[in-house]
């Protein structure tokens, strides 16, 4: 290569991106100690390795093979400004400057270090293009780049020493294997492996320093592979091809802040981006094939084990120091992958490819804020961001084909451990991990053609992990905030056609999750180790649906989720103030939408099976004993789902639905905490929630459409659980207020038919689960200790089995049932606000069964759900003749025969009536009497000591022992007169019905029986 070549290439890099980050990088074996030293404090390595080789181009004049180039360039910036006019001048002025600072032992800024590796190989093989001629390649290339840079310095003692601004970064680029042809045949065989390193550690030191041992800087790799595809256009392309990619960049940092002002501080923004388009076939006018295997692995950043054993990237320390120690990693890991897409436009094209990939950057954290002031403090948003879109096809015109096998892992950050211990506003601790892949696989689209597609993924996606610290003895320390989020976004295996055929198979397991446990705890401290911590975890997915209009088309799906977010929740504030308090408000909620299938004009079918497991949080704990605004707890889970799912739709043509849900969503676990002997600690309030909508198993047909929609689904949703706390002998302490709410919107097995079509709906629903559950608090001694307020609130619509048919056959099939539990033992059996249970809900029937009184919400006889309301809806008859059903008189209920007719309630009136008839013939069964009618034996059980005056027909008054207070006029010998006469006589306590779970309790006056019936009446309506 001619120089000017050579030095206006190397200006380009330069220029292009490396000099703006800054000049320079340490010598490999650059070591600085007060006995040895440095080359300079700025310095670079730069190294492009470029490899052109077996690269041909069919023409009519026959197959040509390209140039080979293959030639390494190391450059550093000195020789950049070398090449530079002017630049021979700079140079000498620049490296003087730079060593005197480095070499003067009484220079201030002695051990700085701007330092950078950058290594760029490329490979361009084994490339086959006909342009008007056959082109064939067969290829086997093998390249190898590697910048080992360890940098060692101090600024121990000194100011503004021994920091280090660090740039690594490797970009290795592979283009091979592909094949194009455009008016020819182009074919390749190719194997390429590709290697690329830039490691080395970075070690410093700035205790006792002032502005020193710091680290700033980036470790990045973005490698970029174009291998194995096929494209045709106007003639055939065929592909095969084998590639491999490895880089890793950076190592481990390490640096100290002890007993310094702003020392000992790392800030690293480590990246792995790889860039993959793989084994994609494109056929336009021709015909492509591409067989692909292609394996990435990128890697920003290593790790060490700490004194404990956790795996750490960056170490540091800033124990007694002002500003140090300090941590600031936002690592970023965002593959974007295409690979074996297959589209075709007036020809054919098949894409068969086995990829994996794997993507990590950064890792743990560790430093120490013990005595300092804001020392030792972690800020970690660790990012993994997959993208991949893989194993697509689609065409106009052609037939297209996939069959994809994918595996793809992406990694970012680690543990966060520090502490604030006897610190001001030290080892605090910012946790925000976040993991959301995007996939789009086995999709696909056909218009006047066919397609085949094919895919098996299994992705691993994590962020975080664990994260710790503490702040006992101080002020403001260890204090955590914590926000991991989970939330993969995907469309599988969903296809459209029209005017043709659509076969679609898919298979997925996917592992996501962000975070871990979050730990803090403090004692004896001020405004410390409070922690927030809100996990959620939304996976949004789409998949295993299909349509067609004049089309036949066909999916056939499997994904299996284990999704979660954060951990415990632990801390304590005992004897503090304002220290140890928890608020968590963990998210679990799936959004899905899979198995659904429309058909116009054709058949259809669709058929998916869903297991997800959705978690966030766990067990809260903290402790606010002896202490003062300490221990306080507040958590808020929600668990719950939105899905649609197995539902058919066919319009003239028929139509096939299926699916099979078995899902599981948690949000956090039981809470506990104690203000005991504290003021205003300890107190607790728990508002969890669990949510579950579903819609599935509906069949829909019109104008001659046949239709089957039919599903199962397995659901349980756990939202907290048991709560305590305990306020004994402190003030305002130990108060737990408890609301758990269930709401469940469950329709399901319902078909709609219309002009001679024939619509059937099967479903089966199994739903469980606990929202909340006991709660416990005690307040012995003190003041205003230990109030308990509890209220779970349940809300149960499940409308299904519900055939609805105009000029059509509708048919149904449901089964339906709910024993999730809400607060202490609150089921679908006895929930306070519920739609019916069985049959689904009739249009004009009560809703709510049983608010008012337990009023029962049968359908008719018939089955009929549009059954009026007064010829089926209540099961008991009429009010006057029979009807009230029997819910309590505050000790047992109302009659189930006439009130007029025979009159007593079968239970007891405040614990005493007997059971048996006031006739009009007398007592006839259940009070005591003689032949001749007078009370015997003591008489009425009655609870309260009530006398009771009688007076019988033909017979003297006498004293009944024993019965207590109920006055009385008179008592006729065949009972026909009043029973109770004096107008001012005592009112019976009379429960009226539970309305939305809140007792009321009324007193009803009763002077006759008449009387009675009239104003139960009134009050039942």
């Amino acid at each position: 290569m001619q120089t000017w070549a050579k030095r206006g290439f190397q200006t380009a890099l330069v220029t292009g991106g490396l000099l703006m980050l800054g000049t320079g990088i340490a010598s490999a074996d650059d070591n600085i100690n007060p006995d040895h030293t440095p080359q300079s404090a700025l310095d670079a390595k730069i190294v492009v390795d470029g490899r052109v080789q077996n690269n041909s181009i069919g023409t009519v004049l026959g197959d040509k093979h390209l140039p080979e180039v293959n030639r390494t360039i190391s450059t550093s910036p000195r020789e950049v400004l070398a090449a530079v006019p002017g630049g021979s001048l700079v140079t000498p002025l620049a490296e003087t400057a730079t060593q005197r600072l480095a070499t003067d032992q009484n220079a201030p800024l002695r051990g700085n270090k701007i330092v950078s590796g950058v290594a760029v190989p490329v490979d361009v093989s084994g490339n086959a293009i006909a342009l008007g001629g056959d082109s064939s390649v067969t290829n086997d290339s093998t390249q190898e780049t590697s910048i080992s840079r360890p940098v060692t310095t101090t600024g121990e003692d000194r100011a503004i020493a021994g920091n280090i601004i660090g740039l690594d970064y490797t970009a290795p680029v592979q283009v091979t294997g592909n094949a194009v042809s455009v008016a020819g045949d182009a074919e390749t065989e190719n194997t390429a492996t590709q290697s690329s390193t830039v490691d080395g550690d970075y070690t410093t030191n700035g205790a006792d320093g002032a502005i020193s041992g710091n680290v700033v800087g980036s470790h990045a790799t973005t490698p970029v592979q174009l291998n194995g595809n096929a494209i045709a256009a106007g003639g055939n392309a065929d592909a095969e091809s084998t590639t491999t990619s490895d880089s890793l960049v950076g190592g481990v940092v390490y640096t100290d802040g002890t007993d310094s002002t702003l020392s000992g501080n790392g800030g690293l923004v480590p990246l792995a981006a790889p860039v993959r388009g793989t084994g994609t076939a494109l056929g336009v006018l021709g015909q492509a094939e591409s067989d692909s295997i292609n394996s990435t692995t990128a890697q920003a950043g290593q790790e060490s084990p700490d004194f404990a054993g956790n795996p750490v990237y960056v170490h540091t320390n800033g124990t007694d120091s002002t500003g140090g120690g300090n941590i600031l990693q936002p690592a970023i890991a965002s593959p974007v992958t295409s690979d074996c897409t297959s589209a075709v436009a007036v020809g054919q094209s098949d894409a068969v490819c086995s990829s994996d990939l794997v993507a990590s950057a950064g890792g743990g954290n560790r430093s120490d804020g013990t005595d300092s002031v804001l020392g030792g403090a972690i800020g970690v948003v660790p990012a993994s961001a997959a993208t991949s879109v893989i194993g697509n096809a689609g065409g106009v015109i052609g037939d297209a084909s996939t069959d994809q096998n994918n595996v793809i892992d992406t990694s970012t950050g680690g543990t966060a451990i520090t502490r604030g211990n006897d610190s001001v506003l030290g080892g605090s601790l910012i946790n925000a991990p976040v993991s959301a892949p995007i996939d789009s696989c086995a999709n696909g689209g056909v218009v006047v053609g066919d397609s085949d597609i094919a895919c098996e993924n299994i992705t691993t996606t994590s962020a975080g992990g664990d994260a710790g610290t503490a702040g006992d003895d101080s002020v403001g320390g260890g204090n955590s905030g914590q926000i991991p989020v989970t939330a993969p976004a995907e469309l599988i295996a969903n296809g459209v056609g029209a005017l043709g055929d659509q076969d679609i198979y898919a298979t997925e397991t996917k592992f996501s999750s962000a975070g871990g446990d979050a730990n803090t705890a403090d004692d004896d401290a001020v405004l410390a180790a409070n922690l927030v911590n809100a996990p959620v975890a939304t996976p949004l997915q789409v998949f295993g649906n299909s349509a067609g209009a004049v089309a036949n088309t066909t999916s056939d799906t499997a994904l299996e989720n284990q999704i979660s977010a954060g951990g415990p929740s632990k801390s304590t504030g005992i004897g503090g103030t304002g220290s140890g308090n928890i608020a968590q408000a963990p998210i679990s909620n799936p959004i899905q939408a899979f198995g659904a299938g429309v058909s116009a004009l054709g058949n259809g079918k669709a058929q998916a099976s869903n297991v997800t497991n959705s978690t966030t949080g766990d067990v809260a704990t903290t402790d606010g004993s002896d202490g003062n605004l300490s221990g306080n707890l507040i958590t808020a889970p929600i668990a719950g789902a939105t899905q649609a799912f197995g539902d058919s739709v066919a319009v003239a043509g028929d139509n096939e639905a299926g699916a099979t849900n078995d899902v599981t969503t948690s949000a956090g676990s039981s809470a506990t905490t104690s203000g005991k002997d504290g003021n205003l600690s300890g107190n607790l309030i728990g508002a969890q929630a669990g949510p579950l909508v579903q819609a599935f198993g509906a069949a829909v047909a019109g104008v001659g459409g046949d239709n089957k929609a039919n599903s199962s689904s397995v659901s349980a949703t756990n939202a907290g659980g048991d709560l305590a706390t305990n306020g004994d002998h402190g003030f305002l302490s130990g108060t737990l207020a408890d609301v758990p709410a269930g709401a469940f919107v469950q329709p399901h097995g319902d078909a709609v038919s219309a002009v001679g079509s024939d619509a059937f709906g099967i479903s089966d629903n199994n739903t469980s689960g606990q929202i909340g559950g006991t709660s416990d608090t005690s307040g012995r001694g003190g003041s205003l200790n230990g109030i308990h307020l509890t209220s779970p609130v349940r809300g149960s619509a499940p409308v299904y089995d519900v055939p609805v048919e105009v000029a059509a056959d509708a048919l149904t099939s449901a089964t339906h049932t709910n024993t999730a539990v809400v607060g202490e033992n609150t089921t679908d059996e006895d929930a306070p606000l519920r739609l019916p249970t069985a049959g689904g809900l009739g249009v004009t029937e009560l809703p709510f069964g049983g608010v008012f009184g337990g009023l029962p919400t049968q359908r008719s006889a018939s089955g009929n759900p549009l059954g009026s309301l007064l010829g089926g809806g209540l099961s008991t008859g009429s009010l006057t003749g029979g009807g009230l059903p029997t819910s309590s008189l505050t000790g047992g209920g109302l009659p189930t025969s006439s009130l007029t007719g025979g009159g007593l309630p079968t239970g007891n009136l405040t614990g005493g009536l007997p059971t048996g008839n006031l006739t009009g013939g007398g007592l006839t069964g259940g009070l005591p009497t003689d032949i001749a009618g007078t009370l015997v034996g003591g008489g009425l059980p009655t609870a309260g000591n009530l006398p009771l005056h009688v007076s019988p027909a033909g017979r003297s008054r006498s004293d009944v022992p024993g019965l207590g207070n109920l006055p009385t006029d008179n008592l006729t010998g065949a009972f026909s007169g009043s029973l109770f006469q004096a107008p001012s006589l005592h009112q019976l306590p009379v429960q009226t019905p539970a309305l939305s779970g809140l007792d009321t309790t009324s007193a009803l006056p009763v002077s006759s029986l008449t009387d009675t019936q009239s104003r139960l009446s009134n009050l039942f309506g």
